[in-house]
């Protein structure tokens, strides 16, 4: 493209600008890793375009793309590598015009694109990719509630004696739940510190799943907020899952068990 170009504007992983060069080229994030390269690198081009011949140019910069992935050259160059003047494949327009549909009805036009279309396409993938990842949410937070009740309604049973002891001794029922919690806590505040950066792990992840496919590329960008509300939403279940020991707690009768076992 013309190195003038006013539509498209390139920024480096940093949120530098990125001027098209006037020889060599510029990569998107997904490429340049994908190949292992970095700028000041040579990279060896050969298409259609060139007839097969390779032609050695220089990375000059890694671009961020968060839709599609590319190359980029300047105009000037693609000229002298092709030497073929006035070879264009795709043409960039600024109209407030409905031009897709005048376009679309060109026999030498493969496809017309619109920001519209692109932003659609972006806001579905995302929509669908929020609503998977609710339910795994809502799926991880069913399990933790199982675990925690399941786990601490048999640590009880196997406790039975020690907490009619304590009935004897003049604990209420509210005391004995309060050291079920006590125990409960100690263990639910390491894994969720343990869970933070696994989380952050799993997140990283999934977003180089997606930059392998060159087709979308999300940065990891976690601010704070989030890591609060994941701490809010664990202990909102933890809570859950405490009130339902705190009824399973109550309906026990901790003298009968303890005369059951002294008989």
């Amino acid at each position: 493209m013309p190195r003038d170009t006013e539509l498209y504007y390139f920024e480096d992983p940093d949120g530098y600008p990125v001027p098209l060069p006037a020889s060599g080229i510029i990569l998107s994030q997904q490429i340049a890793q994908s190949l292992g390269v970095q700028p000041g690198d040579t990279v060896e081009l050969s298409s259609y375009a060139t007839k097969g011949k390779e032609h050695s140019v220089v990375l000059r910069g890694v671009i961020t793309m968060y839709v599609g992935s590319g190359m980029y050259m300047s105009l000037e160059q693609m000229e002298r590598l092709t030497g073929e003047a006035g070879t264009y494949t795709g043409v960039i327009l600024n109209s407030s015009d409905n031009i897709k549909g005048i376009f679309q009805g060109f026999g030498n036009v493969a496809s017309v694109y619109s920001n519209t279309d692109l932003i659609e396409m972006y806001s579905e993938f995302l929509g669908m990719m929020i609503a998977s990842i609710s339910v795994m949410v809502l799926l991880g937070g069913l399990l933790g509630f199982a675990i925690l009740f399941n786990t601490t309604s048999v640590s009880i049973s196997e406790r039975m004696r020690e907490f009619s002891s304590l009935r004897v001794l003049g604990f209420s029922q509210q005391e004995v739940f309060t050291l079920v919690v006590r125990e409960n806590l100690i263990a639910l505040f390491p894994g969720l510190w343990a869970g933070i950066p696994l989380g952050r792990a799993m997140a990283a992840a999934i977003a180089d799943t997606l930059a392998s496919s060159e087709l979308f590329y999300l940065p990891v960008l976690i601010p704070l907020s989030s890591y609060l509300y994941t701490a809010i939403l664990v202990l909102l279940f933890w809570a859950v899952a405490m009130a339902a020991v705190w009824f399973r707690v109550r309906r026990v009768n901790f003298l009968e068990a303890l005369s059951v076992r002294l008989t």
